[in-house]
């Protein structure tokens, strides 16, 4: 079965993609038919976009201003940054200066977002943002608001907190270990004083207010995502020919078994403390704590990339799709 982002194909230009992109998120026959709605435990998965530019990050909640949802992308030749608000997606400005996809984004209590990508930052709030800046050639992979007013941001081969305009990098403390040469692919942050980055080889470091530490993960597996809330057990998710999901309680990690999942690249945990993961083969599924279950997105040959958790639903996103679970 084909997906829809194999159908359209986003075009060249500002002015083209303008005009694509409501043709998009208006949806089409052809793409409806390929992902008929479905039905699962009260709840329903639905299409809201297709053949969309490579979707790579989304962030959720802004509790002072009604459900939105932000999702952001792109390729080498287009960037891809929507907002839905109150059910109705509308394209973004991208911060001037900015060039290629959007490889992470972070958020803070107040809506204040912090765009990363190869080399490029942004901040802004839903609406505007400030112009690109150039802190230096690494790769930044993703970012976490710490609650207050400032980020975190993963890159390869460092973790980072901005500070001002500037990125610092965090200083690892180790015992006769190698130094930190693996990619960072995520990074969730607590407080400004606690933070947690895992990547590649299954690398996990806790930021602990003054040093970053490595923890034992158990595995050496890309690790791609990490999910919880505050107070609550943290979970890694990743995988190399099959899933792997971790979870960390009382300072460590152990594994959490589940059915055999393809790889896994999105996490996110809902208000009642439930886990949502995404991956390939059109992987949607949902941990109570206890048992798992398993939701049938009809996309067997996507990469869901990223999964957030609002009070408007599950939003899951990737390669062309972007797809709503909800009542």
């Amino acid at each position: 079965m084909g997906t829809c982002s194999e159908v359209a194909k986003a075009p060249r230009g500002p002015l083209l993609w303008a005009l694509h992109l409501g043709l998009l998120l208006l949806g089409s026959a052809g793409c409806t038919a390929d992902l008929l709605p479905v039905s699962v435990g009260g709840a329903t998965l639905r299409l809201e976009a297709a053949g969309l530019p490579g979707i790579t990050a989304v962030a959720a909640e802004v509790p002072s201003d009604g459900p939105k949802v932000v999702v952001a992308g792109g390729n080498e030749v287009s960037t891809l940054l929507l907002t839905r608000v109150s059910g109705v997606w509308t394209e973004t400005v991208v911060p001037s200066g900015w060039s290629g996809p959007i490889r992470g984004l972070g958020q803070l209590p107040s809506g204040e977002l912090l765009l990363v990508g190869d080399g490029l930052l942004a901040r802004g709030g839903l609406g505007r943002f400030g112009p690109a800046t150039s802190p230096g050639e690494q790769r930044l992979t993703a970012a976490s608001g710490d609650g207050h007013s400032g980020f975190f941001v993963a890159a390869e081969g460092a973790a980072l907190r901005l500070e001002g305009e500037a990125l610092v990098e965090l200083p690892l403390v180790d015992t006769g270990t190698a130094p930190l040469d693996s990619a960072l692919l995520a990074v969730r942050a607590e407080t400004s004083s606690s933070a947690d980055f895992v990547g590649d080889g299954g690398l996990v470091l806790h930021y602990d207010g003054q040093n970053l530490k490595r923890q034992s993960s158990g595995t050496r597996v890309p690790l791609r995502a990490l999910a919880g809330k505050l107070g609550q057990p943290l979970y890694a998710v990743g995988g190399s020919t099959t899933a792997v999901t971790l979870r960390r309680e009382f300072g460590r990690w152990s594994r959490v078994q589940h059915p055999v999942f393809p790889p896994l690249h999105g996490a996110a945990v809902d208000d009642d403390g439930q886990l949502w993961v995404v991956g390939e083969g059109g992987t949607f599924a949902r941990f109570d704590g206890v048992e798992w279950s398993v939701i049938r997105t009809n996309y067997p040959d996507e990469i869901f990339r990223a999964v957030t958790a609002s009070n408007d639903g599950v939003f899951l996103v990737g390669g062309g799709v972007i797809l709503r679970y909800a009542p």
